[in-house]
């Protein structure tokens, strides 16, 4: 605070952001490749470890609130895999969490991308199903695609916002998602990064407004995120906001 003086506000808070993904724990322990030999090999203790490390999410999310550690995050705390948690459903007094209905929650399965919607559900989503209604809102999803996975997905009593990633079919998650949640859109950074130039925007321009107009009844963001470098060149970002909100007034 001695730095910053009085041109920051500086507050103390507890955790406001909470990353559940509870296959990225298994994987993390097996290998990538050898969990997808246990689905078809060893489904049993493939289900008794999830089982237990659900149990483990939900013993650590009491003692969060048994001590404390938690500050409720209904105001511009991070959210999900991107996006802001502006709610007025929830708390945002940045005070001490004593109840999970009172949190922004999160979880994804980036592991499960290229498992059946069907496996993705029984070994996985419904431990994050259970995990996520404990919540008072939640967000899924990160990099995976989820178009295929959205009619269990929003199944979840508190989804509030699902990823809908560079790899994703953009108008079936628009169909499906509607306005039963924030259609958190990211897109390929990597486009940005190698193909976009302010005077050059004709690629750009017809990637993002193809978004928009399948988009135009959903609650959609935008969220550019995983840019690790800008090509030593900070000033883009300003100009890719800039042209993405005229885009945004050309679309709608």
């Amino acid at each position: 605070m001695d730095v910053l003086g009085d041109i920051l506000d500086v507050r103390l808070v507890g955790l406001k952001y909470l990353y559940i993904a509870l296959m990225e724990i298994y994987s993390d322990f097996r290998g990538l490749e050898q969990v997808m030999y246990d689905i078809y090999e060893e489904p049993e203790m493939l289900h008794e470890a999830m089982a237990i490390i659900e149990e483990g999410w939900h013993g650590l999310l009491d003692q969060y609130l048994e001590q404390g550690l938690l500050t409720v995050n209904g105001n511009q705390a991070y959210s999900g895999s991107g996006g802001q948690t502006f709610t007025h459903e929830l708390p945002g007094d940045d005070s001490v969490c004593t109840d999970l209905k009172d949190f922004f929650g999160f979880t994804e399965s980036q592991e499960f991308t290229m498992v059946s919607p069907e496996q993705h559900w029984e070994f996985v989503m419904q431990h994050e199903k259970r995990l996520a209604d404990r919540f008072g809102l939640t967000a899924y999803g990160c990099c995976e695609p989820v178009d295929n996975k959205l009619q269990d997905i929003l199944q979840f009593k508190t989804i509030r916002g699902i990823s809908v990633s560079p790899w994703a079919d953009v108008k079936k998650c628009a169909d499906q998602i509607g306005r039963k949640a924030v259609y958190s859109w990211k897109p390929n950074p990597s486009f940005y990064i190698n193909n976009y130039l302010p005077d050059q925007t004709d690629f750009m321009e017809n990637y993002v407004k193809h978004m928009l107009r399948n988009t135009k009844d959903n609650c959609a963001e935008i969220v550019l995120k995983d840019t690790h470098t800008c090509q030593k060149d900070p000033m883009r970002f300003g100009s890719w906001v800039k042209d993405v909100r005229k885009w945004i007034r050309e679309t709608r």
